[in-house]
């Protein structure tokens, strides 16, 4: 728990008390459900697809039918283009896994539990709504700290689009992967007791 201070909880008690509630929780967040499965509009890829290639990035290879499309749009690849990489826009990694999201996280569940610790009834029931209470404000923070990776562009680590994209786009202006706000609304979280 890191900083918190020693001398207002009993680490013995807490121990005993974790042990006793004896529960597995499990936290998703990202394209999740049936969100997941849903089509992009214009699309073959399904918004969690979408949301991987974003992800981690992707090289696709140029068929003859890509490049003639790309033609009559008004992208003319050279002859030896063999294919064209997306770069990795990660929302979820960078989000939650960076040292600041990890930082971040942690704070608010050690703010949480210095917070919900104080009492001094530790039966099982206060215990259960303790974790609770801080599994849903963890599996929260990390929603929003995904959503907040649209609005900053990555936290100004994306790669910029393409001058190609940015004259399609509806608003040039926004950062990467939010013109159309298909990944941004299908972000969701889902918390779930496993055994």
């Amino acid at each position: 728990m890191g900083r918190v201070n020693k001398s207002r909880i009993n680490f013995k008690l807490l121990d005993e008390w974790m042990k006793a509630l004896d529960r597995k929780i499990s936290i998703k967040v990202g394209w999740i459900g049936k969100n997941a499965g849903q089509k992009v509009e214009g699309s073959d890829l399904t918004v969690a697809e979408l949301a991987a290639v974003h992800e981690f990035g992707c090289t696709i290879t140029v068929t003859p039918k890509m490049r003639n499309y790309l033609h009559s749009q008004g992208l003319h690849l050279k002859k030896d283009t063999m294919s064209v990489v997306i770069p990795t826009r990660s929302m979820l990694r960078a989000s939650l896994m960076s040292p600041e999201g990890k930082k971040e996280l942690k704070r608010v569940v050690e703010y949480q539990l210095k917070g919900e610790l104080k009492a001094a009834d530790f039966s099982k029931g206060t215990a259960n709504k303790i974790l609770d209470d801080t599994i849903h404000l963890f599996a929260e923070m990390a929603y929003l700290r995904v959503l907040k990776a649209f609005e900053s562009g990555g936290f100004g680590k994306w790669a910029p689009i393409s001058e190609f994209s940015a004259q399609r786009r509806y608003n040039a202006g926004n950062p990467p992967l939010t013109d159309t706000g298909d990944l941004r609304r299908s972000i969701s979280y889902e918390i779930k007791e496993t055994k």
